[in-house]
């Protein structure tokens, strides 16, 4: 819609600038003097006389007079520079739509431009419309072929199984409307057909006996599976250092009965407990099955901590000073003898032995 608009607002402008043009034109053109008109060539041009040499120059005196009249006129009046701001006369006046707009030539053309090419944009979206509407209408048309093509198809279905599901014949009438010779025709046909049809019947049953089978087999291994790796991690939880393997299946059986009854208590029958299958969700089950447990066990535990005595730390038998001077003595020797494995000359090695000496001297005193 504003593209719109501005087409219109560019148009309007368009057209009072050629009016504007126009009528600039006619004015220039009535200020220049006629041109007395050329005589017809019939006639002969009249003979030039040649004028006195006195009126001549009377007439270049007045002409020159008119010249500097002229030209003082026009340095006293203002220029248009001086009395009005630039640009101010070349704007233009517009009225649309109630609202009116005053524009120079410059954004005149500007504008021109913007509407010449919301123009073009218009065009463009409004053959960008014939087309999705010509494509709509093209997809419609294929979307009822399509359904009157699958009405025909359900029709004929209809009809194939109709012929299927039909009933035994009035034999009797029929023999009387064609003869004897051409009901035992159609009752010949008729019995072929039908056992054709439980042919057929029997071998799709067949099919779909062996097809729900292997899909039953491929289930049943499958739970079997999943059965065998719950026991298994159930067994490695259990498993004890010296446990024999009869105590082993008795805890893993107690295990699972656990689990059961804790599931029905949970508001889960015994048919929906057993139809979980998959270990993995066996083994979220175990999970919150072991926490109830530690849960039911907790209260004892607290208490038997609370009411447990306070841990009393083992008296240490004080030493002798024989044996405070044995320990310190080793260490002087253990210090000694690192010294003198760590290498250096004779002068370090004789230092550390008198060292030794020394302290140990000291603690006798």
């Amino acid at each position: 819609m504003a593209d719109r608009r501005s087409g219109d607002l560019a148009s309007q402008i368009a057209s009072q600038l050629l009016a504007r043009k126009q009528v600039q034109a006619a004015a220039i053109s009535a200020q220049q003097p006629e041109q007395p008109a050329a005589p017809p060539a019939d006639e002969p041009a009249a003979p030039q006389t040649e004028a006195p040499e006195d009126a001549t120059g009377d007439e270049d005196r007045q002409a020159d007079a008119r010249q500097s009249e002229a030209e003082d006129v026009a340095a006293e009046e203002p220029t248009a520079d001086e009395d009005e701001p630039a640009g101010e006369s070349e704007r233009l006046t517009f009225e649309v739509r109630g609202r009116t707009y005053q524009l120079s030539p410059d954004e005149v053309y500007d504008a021109a431009l913007k509407g010449l090419g919301a123009e073009s944009r218009w065009q463009e979206a409004a053959a960008l419309r014939e087309e999705v509407a010509r494509e709509r209408a093209d997809f419609q048309a294929w979307q009822e072929s399509q359904r009157g093509e699958l009405e025909q198809r359900r029709a004929r279905l209809d009809d194939a199984l109709a012929l299927v599901d039909f009933s035994e014949p009035d034999w009797g009438k029929i023999a009387e409307e064609h003869g004897e010779i051409e009901a035992l025709k159609q009752k010949r046909l008729y019995e072929q057909h039908r056992s054709t049809i439980e042919q057929h019947r029997k071998l799709v049953k067949e099919e779909q006996d062996r097809k729900e089978g292997e899909r039953f087999k491929a289930l049943e291994d499958w739970a079997k599976k999943e059965a065998t790796t719950f026991h298994d991690y159930v067994a490695e939880r259990l498993k004890k250092p010296g446990l024999r393997d009869s105590d082993l299946k008795s805890a893993v059986r107690k295990e699972m009965d656990g689990l059961r009854d804790f599931g029905m208590a949970q508001g889960l029958t015994e048919q929906e407990v057993d139809a979980i299958a998959d270990s993995r969700f066996l083994r979220l089950m175990h999970q919150a099955y072991l926490y109830s447990k530690s849960q039911e066990v907790k209260p004892g535990l607290v208490k038997k901590v609370r009411e447990a005595p306070p841990a009393v730390a083992p008296k240490v038998a004080a030493k002798t000073p024989a044996q405070r001077r044995a320990e310190t003595v080793a260490a002087l020797k253990q210090q000694m003898q690192r010294k003198l494995q760590a290498g250096g000359s004779m002068q370090s090695r004789i230092k550390a032995a008198a060292e030794y000496k020394l302290a140990v001297k000291a603690l006798d005193r």
